[in-house]
């Protein structure tokens, strides 16, 4: 697969971003898994090498420099469902505190619970907030 070809075929798909197909930049990031009945078979063949390639996917970074911020981000959490706890998205609300000034304690959704492991992944929390 070329590149160059990759790119040129999904370019309409992704430029600008605010009104690219969310779906295919979903898809080229990773998110979504890639059928032909989501998108044509040309689109499906260019996402799935887009997706896999390390050289188009730098491209991408350069067209969306927030990816770049956002990867760094993803990478501070222990799992995306525990960056959305504690950014408070999903409707759970994980929190760090020091109970009394001394004890590190998570809290869930504002309740002291010392919770030692993330409940979604399973690793252990940090003695401090994830960032």
């Amino acid at each position: 697969m070329n590149c160059m070809k990759a790119r040129a075929d999904l370019l309409d798909h992704l430029s600008p971003r605010v009104t690219g197909n969310s779906a295919v930049w979903l898809a080229v990031s990773g998110c979504i898994e890639v059928d032909d009945e989501n998108f044509s078979p040309l689109i499906t063949q260019q996402i799935i090498h887009v997706a896999n390639c390390r050289s188009c996917q730098e491209w991408l970074d350069f067209i969306d420099p927030s990816r770049i911020t956002a990867r760094e981000k993803a990478e501070k959490y222990c799992c995306t469902q525990m960056q959305g706890a504690v950014a408070g998205d999903n409707g759970t609300k994980f929190s760090f505190e020091m109970f009394r000034n001394e004890d590190p304690c998570w809290c869930i959704n504002g309740d002291y619970a010392f919770a030692r492991f993330c409940p979604w992944c399973g690793k252990v929390l940090p003695d401090g907030s994830f960032e």
